[in-house]
């Protein structure tokens, strides 16, 4: 149940975004909560950056188990859990608790969205009808955070900052991950982090390939939030959109579409590890079109995704939907060399014996 502090204390900063009016009623607490377990100088900015990024959210600061229990138990709007996690627990106070106890407030809570935000908070399943977010092991403090906003915003149906948060996300990995030209940092304020660049715009304006594109060609205030074919032009066309299934097969690009129906589906639990996702989505049918054989290629492919650390609820919450809910897979051939794209994710290069960035 609970144990003394470990001097291996990993931390995670993190930085939420609410939208919700703050009130109390008769002891229900009707607004975002933020839950701040620990008083150490790192789990206090954190907190205090959470909180300053919700609307009229509150805060509260315990290391007491019972008042964290009432707290939770009282709460109807989302609830952020904010301390350093260990495999074995959250740090409340000087003391570790166990995961289990945490999750068993959550599943009697009238809040049905948990945000974990600590290392070592994910692939916990508390049911009654509760999500819960979390990261399964190590988690950089900036994507952790962005990733936890775009999920929240997500589930408020506010795709415009979902989307801001998302980008966000994807830059940092990129910076830290592949091009390494930030260090990855679990124990500085996020106040060191410079804010991310915008993400450049696309090559191409409108037509690319003999496909129609979407993205960039209205208003920004309009604009869808990644590139992906245009569903006016191929409703006007070929009498499908986001509830339809399709591809556009062209010579060097192929893209298919994926219905909300089958996203929704992955976003409940449907599909329950990356290469699961990828055989659903029709990866191996979209290798196979261009002469490539799968082989090996999936599993190369999931292995690559798992080493960034996405887990399958983040694809599915996350990366693969568009601004309807549905979602897109991208396969491209250029000089013998087959790419392939999943959502909003990078260009992965697909060859007979592997998979790379």
């Amino acid at each position: 149940m609970i144990r003394g502090s470990s001097a291996t204390t990993l931390v995670l900063h993190v930085i939420i975004a609410g939208t919700l009016p703050a009130f109390t009623f008769f002891g229900q607490i009707m607004q975002p909560l933020v839950i701040q377990m620990s008083e150490d100088p790192l789990a206090e900015d954190a907190a205090t950056y959470v909180l300053s990024q919700l609307d009229n959210g509150k805060l509260a600061k315990t290391s007491n188990i019972k008042e964290i229990e009432q707290l939770v138990y009282n709460a109807h709007d989302a609830v952020f859990y904010v301390s350093h996690g260990l495999e074995e627990g959250i740090q409340v106070g000087k003391n570790i608790v166990e995961w289990n106890l945490l999750q068993s407030f959550a599943k009697q809570s009238s809040s049905d969205e948990h945000m974990a935000l600590a290392c070592y908070s994910g692939d916990r399943d508390i049911s009654n009808s509760k999500a819960w977010f979390g990261f399964p092991g190590l988690i950089d403090a900036r994507i952790g955070a962005d990733l936890l906003l775009a999920a929240y915003y997500s589930l408020e149906g506010d795709y415009k900052i979902f989307n801001h948060y998302r980008q966000n996300a994807l830059q940092v990995i990129l910076q830290k991950y592949i091009l390494q030209t930030q260090p990855s940092i679990f124990l500085r304020p996020i106040e060191d982090y410079p804010p991310p660049p915008p993400p450049p715009p696309p090559d191409y304006d409108f037509y690319y390939e003999g496909i129609y594109w979407s993205s960039y060609s209205v208003d920004p205030s309009d604009e869808v939030y990644y590139d992906h074919p245009s569903y006016d032009h191929y409703y006007a066309t070929m009498g499908v959109g986001p509830a339809n299934a399709f591809s556009i097969e062209k010579p060097n690009m192929k893209v298919d579409h994926l219905d909300r129906a089958i996203v929704a589906f992955w976003k409940a639990g449907g599909v329950s590890t990356v290469a699961d996702i990828l055989l659903a989505a029709g990866v191996a049918i979209g290798v196979t079109f261009f002469g490539f054989a799968p082989g090996v290629l999936l599993g190369a492919i999931a292995l690559i995704l798992m080493g960034l650390g996405f887990v399958i609820g983040w694809l599915a919450n996350v990366f693969i939907q568009d601004e309807t809910g549905s979602g897109w897979v991208f396969y491209k051939m250029a000089d013998g060399i087959l790419w392939f794209k999943i959502g909003c994710l990078w260009w992965i290069l697909c060859t007979e014996v592997g998979a790379a960035l």
